[in-house]
């Protein structure tokens, strides 16, 4: 017995045109498109001040560089920036912050003085700077806290220095980002210590 399959003109261009785009999406980068992405990984390199102990290492995150860079289909786009070579352990590591051991207590330790507001918008109150940029050090407690309450206690808000604290500390402890090598405390203004670029 003899099966017959018919397929019309249209279903067998759509086949032939589906398989020509898995195949050519399956194969690797051409050589100059490979060449052209190393020297924009080695600029990229330069300009973030990467540097990696090894080759191996150095294959490792330019794969993670190629794949974050190259075009996709998305509502949104992509670019190289200071993220676009670091694997998912590594980001979550290093821009995530800081994560206390929670200290369980029962109650609450303040008596209730009169009625409180469900919420405050600090925004509204102009106790909240603009959006910083303190890199992994996880030290944006440090900001939201201490310019706000400066602000509610003086009324004047002054951006505090993230440079310091990056400079300072790199763990993002709440015990030591605010304290000198004497144990006194202080932050710096951001216009009298500014970040670097």
């Amino acid at each position: 017995m003899k099966t017959t399959i018919t397929l019309s003109v249209p279903i067998i261009n759509l086949l032939v045109l589906s398989n020509l785009w898995i195949t050519a999406s399956a194969c690797p980068e051409n050589s100059s498109d490979s060449e052209i992405r190393r020297k924009r990984y080695e600029s990229w390199l330069k300009e973030y001040a990467r540097k990696y102990g090894n080759k191996d290492q150095w294959e490792v995150h330019f794969e993670i560089y190629r794949r974050s860079t190259t075009l996709k289909n998305y509502a949104y786009k992509l670019t190289d920036n200071k993220f676009a070579d670091l694997t998912n352990v590594e980001f979550r590591c290093m821009y995530l912050g800081y994560r206390p051991m929670l200290h369980l207590q029962t109650g609450f330790m303040y008596q209730k003085h009169g009625d409180l507001p469900k919420s405050i918008d600090w925004r509204r109150r102009g106790a909240v700077t603009h959006i910083k940029d303190q890199g992994h050090v996880g030290s944006c407690w440090a900001f939201s806290e201490v310019e706000g309450i400066k602000k509610i206690k003086t009324g004047k808000l002054v951006s505090l220095s993230e440079q310091q604290l990056i400079d300072c500390d790199r763990l993002g402890r709440m015990k030591h980002d605010t304290k000198d090598k004497d144990g006194t405390c202080g932050i710096a203004t951001e216009a009298g210590y500014p970040v670097k670029h």
